[in-house]
């Protein structure tokens, strides 16, 4: 706990750093005079002064700021006198230092550690079309004509041809092949292809106290005949509270019970709905990459690694059950939380056994335990020389901008529940778990904590970077400067709404913590 601690303080405090320094530099730059740069709160330890700028280092390391001159005053040359654009810029300068370092730290992990992605190589589901064309570990070479160089490429060219005739050239037991492909025009999940099977009970449910279990399927509800997932999540959803009817059909056999769903919140619309607590069992996709069940990396500490596991390792069996897939190792070791189970793998040739207590982890969006054996599979690897490291961070550090600003945003529409973010003692966990899967993984992490920052900080909030630069919008907008009460109003605002994350954030690390 206090390495982990310790390792949050050490990465939060550099980004802090950086953070800060952007501003500095740039008011700097700007000719604004700088009263205090500090990293930290609370009381001074350290303390130099150099070219009109105190520098302080203060006991709280987690936080930092800049005094600038002119900052609550019109002191001439200070940072209120500077025009639209300058003031800004020095605001902006802080976020954006943050994403410039996660760019930097990706393009630094691409650079050492390459790149890693899916071979294409063939799994298609049996008895389905592609079944009847590929066959299980088919090399995808090409389609018509343009390389396939990761299975990712070979997917984007199905969605992108749906309903067209491709010649697909491939490799199959030493032999190169063309094959006629008609792709299907839906190449995903469809509404019709989802059946009312349940792949997950939630503990303690009305799914768990009526004895459902995986694999069951539901074809009736309330009187009504069920046939896929959708007409099973709309007949319980409407019936929050009201004891219903249940057939369920398990190894050919019929069962009927009834039960009382419970009365959860539609997370788009916020209306009430019935939940049951189940998971669907996803049907296969038409092909899917085949992925071998080799360990790529070992989590220190983990239950894997308890045993001796090393990568590179090939797992034969968890649980007294023979796995062939990848797949097939997370469903039975997830099954499986906190229950102590054998494994069987290869060693270099070398046939092991042992048994091992796996890890017990929340889903942070379901709430469900699931198991875990402290291992990632094993992808193929790919070496980029520099340019395309830092065109491939740059491509990095865009996407989890987006995806961050995209959950953002879900969490304020309610799409997703607000218990999927964290707080300091999340990110803790999170620094300290990162650094027990090695170096590639740890600088990952510190990058996308730092891109998190930027986007964070540049959220239309008063009091963050982004609410400020929105005041000086609207005062450029409106060609006048805001009024102190105008500005008290705005910031006590945003203090308020940072104080409702804060409590939000601490009262999920808080039941986190009582769940672990």
């Amino acid at each position: 706990m206090i390495s982990s601690i310790l390792l949050v303080v050490v990465v939060v405090s550099l980004l802090i750093t950086i953070h800060e320094f952007g501003h500095l530099i740039v008011a700097k730059l700007a000719r604004i005079p700088v009263e205090a740069f500090s990293i930290g709160f609370g009381p001074v330890l350290l303390k130099k002064k150099w070219g009109g700028t105190e520098y302080r280092l203060s006991l709280v390391p987690l936080g930092g700021y800049i005094k600038m001159t002119g900052e609550d005053d019109d002191t001439k040359g200070g940072f209120n006198q500077k025009p639209f654009g300058i003031k800004a810029a020095v605001i902006a300068a802080g976020p954006v230092s943050n994403l410039v370092l996660g760019f930097v730290l990706l393009s630094v992990m691409f650079s050492i550690f390459g790149t890693r992605y899916i071979s294409p190589v063939a799994d298609p589901a049996p008895g389905s079309p592609a079944g009847e064309v590929f066959k299980p570990g088919d090399l995808l070479l090409a389609v018509n004509g343009d390389t396939i160089p990761s299975y990712d490429h070979f997917e984007r060219a199905l969605e992108t041809n749906a309903g067209k005739e491709l010649t697909v050239t491939l490799l199959r037991n030493g032999r190169r092949l063309d094959i006629a492909y008609t792709v299907p025009t839906d190449t995903w999940y469809t509404e019709e292809r989802i059946r009312p099977v349940v792949g997950r009970v939630k503990p303690d449910s009305p799914a768990d106290s009526l004895g459902l279990e995986p694999g069951d399927r539901i074809v009736g509800f309330a009187g009504d005949s069920i046939a896929t997932w959708q007409q099973l999540t709309e007949a319980i959803g409407s019936r929050p509270g009201e004891r219903s009817s249940v057939t369920w059909l398990r190894n050919d056999s019929i069962r009927t019970d009834s039960v009382t769903p419970t009365a959860g919140t539609d997370e788009e619309t916020g209306e009430p709905e019935g939940q049951l607590g189940v998971w669907v069992q996803m049907p296969p996709r038409d092909l899917e990459p085949l992925l071998s069940p080799v360990v790529g990396r070992v989590r220190g500490g983990g239950p894997a690694s308890q045993i001796g596991m090393q990568s590179g390792d090939t797992i034969t069996g968890v649980a007294g059950i023979e796995v062939s897939r990848w797949d097939e190792v997370l469903e039975t070791v997830g099954r499986r939380p906190g229950e102590t189970v054998s494994v069987t793998w290869k060693h270099l040739g070398e046939m092991r056994s042992d048994s091992v207590t796996l890890a017990s982890e929340v889903d942070q969006l379901s709430g469900e335990r699931v198991g875990q054996l402290g291992i990632w599979v094993r992808l193929a690897h790919r070496d980029i020389p520099v340019h395309l490291a830092l065109w491939e961070g740059m491509k990095r550090t865009g996407y989890v901008v987006v995806q961050t600003f995209a959950i953002v945003y879900k969490v304020i529409t309610r799409q997703i529940s607000a218990k999927a973010i964290g707080g300091p003692v999340f990110v803790a966990k999170v620094a300290y778990e990162g650094a027990s899967w090695g170096a590639e993984y740890f600088i990952a992490l510190w990058a996308l904590l730092s891109i998190n920052l930027f986007v964070v900080n540049m959220l239309p909030i008063p009091v963050l970077d982004g609410g400020r630069i929105l005041l000086f919008v609207i005062e450029s907008v409106r060609r006048r400067r805001l009024t102190e009460k105008e500005i008290s109003v705005a910031m006590n605002i945003g203090w308020a709404i940072v104080g409702l994350i804060f409590v939000v954030v601490l009262f999920n690390d808080i039941v986190r913590l009582i769940r672990n």
